[in-house]
């Protein structure tokens, strides 16, 4: 079964495809994800994918205030088809 999630300051759906492993550094593991919209994959390392980021611009506050949030925020199919 897929995994979905939204991009917090995009607002982009992705698709998480796999956890790989570097070759030549086993012990780092990369988030492999494809794009929903425009089918481009991208990688990047597991900790920056589930890891938080700072200054963000939530939805609903209407540009004022900052906060701290999650890279990517796990979402249904469901709201990716909306």
């Amino acid at each position: 079964m897929s995994q979905f999630y939204k991009h917090t300051r995009t607002g982009g759906f992705y698709e998480l495809i796999l956890i790989a492993r570097i070759e030549g550094d086993p012990c780092e593991e990369m988030a492999v994800y494809r794009n929903n919209s425009t089918g481009e994959s991208w990688a990047r390392p597991v900790a920056e994918f589930f890891g938080e980021v700072h200054n963000v611009v939530l939805p609903g506050m209407g540009g004022a205030g900052l906060a701290k949030a999650r890279r990517f925020q796990p979402v249904s199919a469901k709201e990716i088809s909306k």
